[in-house]
């Protein structure tokens, strides 16, 4: 057992970097928004509209985009775009195809609920919209709708 397994091949001499090891994580505390969210058990409301600042068909379907809603301009498609299919269009109707600038609202079903994940970090409530998988929301955007 006292052999060089382990140890053979290795360089006495060698020069070992100096590493500093990763900052631990720290968890960041609630926002205001978030706070209220957690003190109504996780529940939300949706029933405002809002504006469509993007379209586009991503991920096999229309999706739109607020950027309020989305938390600012680099919204991503996969994490914050909505799909069409869950919303009504308060501008034309939904018989006419949205366009950007026009206004929306979740459809019933979608329009309340409950949030199934908080990224403090972000200020983001992530919500399971069923088959469309987790959508990230602005929790300030969210909690005015």
């Amino acid at each position: 057992m006292y052999d060089n397994f382990f140890t053979a091949g290795t360089d006495k001499n060698a020069v070992v970097p100096n590493v500093t090891p990763s900052k631990p994580v720290v968890n960041k505390t609630d926002t205001s928004a978030i706070k209220k969210f957690k003190a109504i058990g996780n529940r939300f409301t949706a029933y405002k509209s809002f504006r469509v600042d993007k379209i586009a068909y991503v991920n096999g379907m229309w999706q739109a985009i607020n950027y309020d809603m989305a938390g600012g301009k680099d919204a991503s498609w996969t994490a914050n775009g909505i799909p069409l299919a869950m919303l009504d269009n308060v501008t034309r109707g939904n018989y006419s195809a949205t366009r950007v600038g026009d206004q929306v609202k979740f459809m019933r079903g979608y329009n309340y609920g409950t949030i199934d994940r908080y990224d403090n970090a972000s200020n983001g409530t992530g919500i399971v919209e069923g088959r469309y998988g987790m959508i990230w929301y602005n929790a300030n955007s969210l909690l005015a709708k």
